[in-house]
């Protein structure tokens, strides 16, 4: 089943960019997303369910990063197939993602869950889709 309108990286929605790049986190909060997760919740209670992405990492596609850690908030328990069969589950992937970073570590600085934030940020700084007509639709609107 397609879901790529609901849970998908390139959203419509212009309120979801910033400067022309998606905003995962402004994208979380559309009522649009949200149904998209209703809708995997309730199909998993009677199905097993399985997204597909063309990505081999999973650090590099929107799911890891949008998509599994919000059903992850609402008790959905997440497992990443990596190409050659080998299983993560989606706390080892956020903890690599922090490692990649130095974030790995933490400090009397930050909680877990800021260092997260930060890696998850920067990440979607790296992968997230920008609208490469963005400026253009802009100078319209201006």
């Amino acid at each position: 089943m397609f879901l790529g309108l609901e849970l998908g990286a390139r959203s419509k929605d212009p309120s979801c960019y910033e400067d022309g790049r998606v905003q995962y986190r402004r994208l979380a909060e559309t009522e649009l997303f949200k149904n998209g997760l209703a809708r995997i919740i309730k199909g998993a209670i009677s199905n097993q369910i399985a997204l597909l992405c063309a990505e081999k990492e999973p650090l590099n596609c929107h799911r890891t990063l949008l998509v599994a850690r919000e059903l992850e908030t609402q008790g959905v328990n997440i497992v990443h197939i990596h190409p050659d069969g080998r299983l993560e589950t989606q706390k080892e992937a956020m903890n690599r993602l922090m490692a990649m970073f130095g974030l790995e570590k933490l400090d009397m600085f930050r909680t877990e869950e800021e260092a997260l934030q930060e890696a998850c940020t920067r990440q979607e700084q790296r992968i997230a889709y920008v609208d490469e007509d963005w400026n253009e639709a802009e100078e319209m609107v201006l």
